[in-house]
């Protein structure tokens, strides 16, 4: 199962970073777009596991609220794990 996981994660990141080169031929501004497909693909090899958004702008160095706008203008939100989704809940002793 986590095998396929990766390799469906693998096969989007590459087939969005596919569109995206196409993208910048047209729209030189789509650069940043690249680059963030190429780091995320260089993290996944790396770590093998889905970035958080936070633990993406920590890995590049650039500032957590760049990153997010970034993806959310660009429509790569299922790149990243949401960090609440994974957290189990814990219950507060009263």
């Amino acid at each position: 199962n986590y095998c396929y996981v990766s390799e469906v994660y693998q096969e989007k990141l590459k087939e969005r970073l596919f569109l995206a080169k196409e993208e910048v031929s047209r729209n030189r501004r789509k650069k940043q777009v690249v680059f963030y497909l190429e780091k995320l693909m260089v993290y996944y090899d790396q770590y093998h596991i889905i970035p958080t958004r936070k633990e993406f702008a920590t890995y590049l160095g650039i500032a957590y609220g760049n990153v997010c706008m970034t993806i959310r203008n660009n429509d790569l939100d299922f790149f990243f794990r949401n960090f609440f989704a994974i957290v189990p809940n814990k219950k507060k002793k009263r």
